[in-house]
């Protein structure tokens, strides 16, 4: 095979890691390809050798979903250039950051419809297990915005497929957790961009009336953008309704609110790339503290409507903030069922569902461990599978 095995090194090592910094699982080589016909070469080795094999993007998973003990990991990230772009797409190499997508439509006036809040996630990455956002409840998830794959099945067939064309394929990879195929490039749509956006922060006491609000909001014409966080104040939990619009000209009217119980708010007007790459500083921060390198034993749950109130209610009834962590974060907010079409993505089957998210860091010393965070994630994996929940990201059967 011309494309050379990594053994060894850093490349080698980070294979073995990932966000969450709990598993390290050690590949038998690391390949590091360069256009789609060195994944087929690799994908072929793989299958004639009878190992498996996995596609690795920026290793942002948070329980080895993208590494493999003796298998070959299929390093995404010098596949990383967007091919094309027009007024209405993009062809983009499945190793490029959605930083790179954002930069890059938005020199055309463009965005992709549906972003993630991080941005330092790569485009295959995201397809490969949905990848949900502030506009998912207007737009479905990334993979419902995506045109066309090319992608490497298992077989080492290299396929373009669509909706149209190899349409099987396509549901199989698509939200597919990287075990039906390797993609190597996507056809993502783009809408315009507003030149700022209008963010409204709604503040709660009362969590029945902040999840009521959320599911009211998500049905007004202005939420082009709605997510939502509990927030521990030392004195119980707080609610934040995240509320964005994008007017399409300066003269707009106003988002109307009044349908809304908030007890107070905030409100703002962004740039449209300042508010998109929000969390960049972030980021940078958790690196400069050592956060980054901590361990992330997330969970995130999409909630049926019936349930939400109940479970959401009693974990947070029973959770403390050591049990999250100083800096971890709390997230909720709805979708409709409607929206969401990728058929590989594990749904409740109700109309309105919400999601669910517990972002933990376990940082050293610290009164509750890493390990006490994910048994405690064990009890409410239960509790919202009992509870017609379903579990995204979560962890898959360890080979």
């Amino acid at each position: 095979m011309a494309l050379e095995p990594i053994t060894d090194g850093p490349v080698f090592a980070r294979a073995a890691d990932d966000f969450g910094h709990r598993i390290h699982d050690i590949p038998e080589a690391v390949f590091t390809p360069t256009d789609e016909h060195e994944v087929t070469e690799a994908v072929r080795e793989a299958h004639q050798l009878g190992l498996p094999l996995l596609a690795r993007g920026q290793g942002h998973s948070t329980a080895g979903q993208a590494q493999v003990e003796g298998g070959f990991i299929l390093d995404m990230e010098k596949m990383s250039q967007v091919r094309d772009v027009d007024g209405n797409s993009m062809v983009v190499e499945a190793g490029a950051t959605w930083y790179t997508v954002l930069d890059t439509a938005l020199s055309v006036g463009m965005t992709p419809p549906v972003l993630t809040d991080y941005l330092g996630l790569s485009v295959g990455g995201t397809l490969s297990v949905g990848g949900i956002g502030g506009a998912s409840h207007k737009y479905g998830a990334q993979t419902d915005n995506v045109t066309a794959l090319d992608a490497v099945t298992p077989d080492a067939d290299l396929v373009t497929c669509s909706p149209q064309r190899n349409s099987a394929v396509f549901d199989s990879i698509r939200a597919g957790r990287g075990r039906h195929g390797v993609i190597t490039t996507a056809v993502l749509p783009l809408t315009p961009t507003p030149d700022t956006i209008r963010r409204h922060v709604l503040h709660y006491t009362s969590l029945t009336a902040f999840l009521a609000d959320q599911r009211r909001a998500m049905t007004l014409p202005d939420a082009d953008y709605l997510e939502g966080q509990a927030k521990w104040t030392g004195n119980g939990w707080r609610y934040e309704l995240e509320f964005v619009q994008y007017p399409g000209k300066a003269t707009d009217a106003p988002a109307d609110l009044t349908s809304l119980s908030f007890d107070d708010r905030e409100y703002e007007e962004l740039d449209y790339n300042a508010f998109a790459t929000r969390l960049r500083d972030g980021e940078r921060r958790m690196r400069e503290i050592g956060d980054w390198l901590c361990p992330h034993p997330w969970v995130n749950y999409f909630l049926p409507e019936s349930t939400t109130d109940t479970i959401i209610h009693r974990i947070l009834d029973t959770t403390t903030l050591d049990q999250i962590g100083e800096r971890g974060t709390v997230l909720t907010y709805p979708f409709t069922r409607h929206r969401m079409r990728t058929p590989a993505m594990q749904l409740p089957t109700s109309a309105v569902f919400h999601l669910f998210a517990l972002l933990r860091t376990a940082v050293p010393a610290a009164p509750v461990s890493g390990t006490d965070m994910i048994e405690i994630n064990h009890t409410l994996d239960r509790v919202v599978t009992d509870n017609d929940g379903t579990i995204y990201l979560g962890p898959l059967p360890r080979s």
